[in-house]
């Protein structure tokens, strides 16, 4: 009898032996989908076109004839430094093209334009009334970034026109010489649409109808009135920019980046962001200049307006708790700990965020420190709020 009891408490040892060993290994443990915290560059490039616009002089001359170039394509000049010398030619040569085109047709859908304003400001009468400051602040916000492209019409909603300037001197063997007005950059290369492309009407060009008949040229024989070089005033130059409204928040204000033109390296930093239409309208203020930069006015580019070094984590793994950001990260024992994360960038389904630490000021304006995802960090892939609690 005493044999049996015997086995009956070596048996039952043994098994509360293997519970504790299986237990220790994590059979019975709750399992997770986690992956590793990793340090990474998070980046968005665009290929797009942009447009150089400036203040500029567009210069023609009152006499027809042969052009003759005293100066080089993005010569820097003075003020009243002959650009051009201008000889007779017969009729024929002379001749001016037939390029009148309609300045107005390239202007936005000024009407739509209209029609959003008086919606955003029924809209802020509506909240005031509710009450709903946050959504009143939202739309008057809104509402500015409208305003400085309504700003921009000119008379019975129309474009404003660079006049072209006609200062010449007459020589004693009857040519023409055609001088600067102020000093700048010179481009030999004009367009029919160089009077429209200049600043007073940057806000309110339809950049995708130019953009599709939009040409420059070398003229060699120039008749009457007709301008033929640009001297670009290249200490306030912008470069402006076309993009989907889905894109708009990769794009910060007052932010610096560097902007890829003809395998180039151009600094800029925006400075305003307008919706005009369907898009959304950039405005970069350039840092620098490049070689050429001022020749053609429609330009290839590759912009890179994100690119911010991290853990980059995904998207989906991102939950709310106390209205604070963070992920669930698998602790020892296999408990769920949730840490607070600081976004450095979001692209698409990843996003960047700070490691180790990071700190922000409180409403005492005390500096307040954050542990945040260290490297290797076991991340949930599906975090859920029942975690918590267990």
């Amino acid at each position: 009898m005493k044999t049996f009891f015997k086995k009956i408490f070596l048996w039952g040892f043994v098994l509360i032996f293997v519970l504790v060993i299986i237990n220790y290994l994590g059979f019975f443990s709750k399992t997770y989908k986690t992956y590793e915290a990793e340090i990474g560059t998070l980046k968005y490039e665009l290929d797009t076109k942009g447009y150089i616009i400036s203040n500029e002089d567009i210069i023609g001359s009152s006499s027809s004839g042969k052009v003759e170039y005293l100066v080089n394509e993005g010569q820097r000049v003075e003020a009243n430094t002959p650009l051009a010398k201008i000889t007779s030619a017969d009729e024929k040569e002379a001749k001016k093209e037939d390029k009148e085109i309609e300045y107005n047709d390239y202007i936005v859908n000024v009407k739509k334009i209209r029609d959003k304003i008086n919606t955003i400001q029924e809209q802020i009468v509506f909240f005031r009334k509710e009450k709903n400051i946050k959504s009143e602040n939202q739309a008057k916000k809104e509402l500015e970034n409208l305003y400085p492209v309504l700003n921009s019409l000119g008379k019975k909603n129309t474009l404003f026109e660079n006049k072209v300037v006609l200062d010449t001197s007459k020589e004693k063997d009857g040519s023409t010489i055609v001088y600067s007005k102020g000093a700048g950059i010179v481009s030999l290369k004009t367009s029919v649409f160089d009077p429209i492309m200049y600043l007073k009407n940057m806000y309110i060009l339809d950049y995708n109808k130019i953009q599709k008949k939009y040409a420059v040229e070398k003229k060699m024989n120039i008749s009457g009135n007709e301008h033929f070089i640009r001297v670009s005033d290249n200490s306030r130059a912008y470069l402006l920019l076309n993009i989907d409204k889905d894109k708009s928040e990769l794009f910060q204000k007052d932010s610096r980046i560097d902007i890829v033109i003809e395998g180039k390296v151009l600094s800029a930093a925006l400075i305003n962001k307008l919706e005009v239409g369907d898009k959304i309208l950039l405005q970069y203020l350039l840092i620098n200049e490049i070689e050429g930069m001022f020749g053609n006015k429609i330009k290839d580019i590759k912009i890179i307006p994100v690119k911010k070094e991290g853990i980059i984590i995904d998207k989906k793994s991102i939950i709310k708790r106390d209205l604070k950001e963070g992920v669930q990260v698998l602790g020892e024992d296999n408990t769920i700990i949730f840490k607070r994360i600081n976004r450095l960038a979001t692209v698409g389904d990843k996003v960047c965020v700070s490691v180790d630490t990071f700190n922000y000021y409180n409403e005492n304006k005390e500096l307040v420190i954050i542990n945040t995802l260290k490297l290797y960090d076991d991340i949930l892939k599906e975090p859920k709020e029942e975690y918590f609690n267990e």
